[in-house]
């Protein structure tokens, strides 16, 4: 109840029409306000738009970026290991090091916690 009221109060009491929060990388270069928006942007170059591991960056890489689609790899792995790899980076999780870590996300768990749905869209 006082929760409420102290929302109300400070004008908050329609949360669906404030605009998301951004979040940016350490340097501010980049900003999004959806999960989806920060794949896309931060994502999308290596695991590619729809997530098959096929972003105009992975010819060049190897290995290759994980392909999502993999329904193998989607039954294997949990959400809080999807969250930690993004979080973390390749290197964190001593996997792939060129795979950069998101730190920012930590700040973010909208967010992330976003990234991981659509991550888990991507095998359906």
């Amino acid at each position: 109840m006082i929760v409420a009221c102290l929302a109300w109060t400070a004008g908050c009491d329609d949360a669906s029409k404030q605009a998301p929060r951004p979040v940016a990388t350490q340097s501010g270069a980049l900003t999004a306000t959806t999960p989806k928006e920060y794949f896309a942007m931060r994502c999308a170059g290596c695991h590619g738009a729809q997530g098959r591991g096929d972003g105009p960056s992975a010819a060049t890489l190897s290995p290759k970026p994980r392909n999502f689609a993999d329904r193998e790899w989607q039954r294997t792995v949990t959400d809080e290991q999807i969250r930690t790899i993004v979080v973390k980076g390749g290197l964190g999780v001593g996997k792939n090091p060129i795979m950069p870590g998101n730190e920012e996300l930590l700040g973010a768990p909208q967010i992330l916690d976003g990234l991981v749905l659509e991550i888990r869209g991507f095998g359906r």
